[in-house]
Parts: structure tokens; sequence; C-alpha cells
């Protein structure tokens, strides 16, 4: 009689413990793009100009948080690392798109 097949190592996760990363991950992506949006805004960039500032807060924001986790070891507090870059990437842009409009009207328009 043959025994139960092993399982590979793989790890195991806390779904209190996600469920908390993902809530601080979800932060970080608001007040990036809020910081953003307000500087494009006050700047008064918009156009292109506004679309590549977007890509490069994006950028800084996950540059940020891949080397506060770790670049090499995002599998100890992610299940993936494809998903703490698209899990919610239409906020990030509602988020920047609400700040950049409110601080635009504000600066350029009022």
């Amino acid at each position: 009689m043959e025994g139960a097949p092993m399982e590979e190592n793989k790890p195991v996760y806390s779904p209190v413990a996600l469920s908390h990363n993902m809530a601080v991950l979800e932060y970080c992506r608001t007040c990036g793009a809020s910081l953003g949006g307000a500087a494009a805004g006050i700047i008064g960039l918009n156009g292109i100009q506004g679309f590549l500032f977007v890509l490069f807060v994006m950028l800084a924001t996950y540059t940020c948080i891949f080397i506060k986790a770790g670049i090499n070891h995002t599998h100890k507090y992610f299940i993936s690392s494809k998903g703490v870059v698209t899990s919610s990437i239409f906020s990030f842009l509602f988020t920047y798109v609400l700040f950049w409009t409110f601080f635009y009207g504000i600066v350029h328009v009022y």
C-alpha cells in the first residue's frame, strides 16, 4: 500500500495577514495617487504631459512598494507579484484624476 502523495513545499499564507498586507498596499497606492494628482493639478499638467506624469507616479509608487517589501521577497507578503501591480490600477487612476481635477480647478480656474 502506497502512502499519500507528498505535496510540494508550498508556502502557507494566513488570510488575516494577506488581508492586512493588501489593505496597507491599497493605502500606499491611494496616497501615491493623491499626491501625484495634486502635484499634476498644481503644476497644470494636461494632455500627453499629464499622461506621462501619471505613468511616472505609478512607476515610482510601485518601485517604492517593491523596495520596501524586498524586490525578490514579495512572495513572503503576497501570493503573487503580479497581483500587487494589477489588483487596483483603476482605483489608482480614479484617485489620481480626482485629485488632479480638484487641484487644477482650484489653482488654474478659480
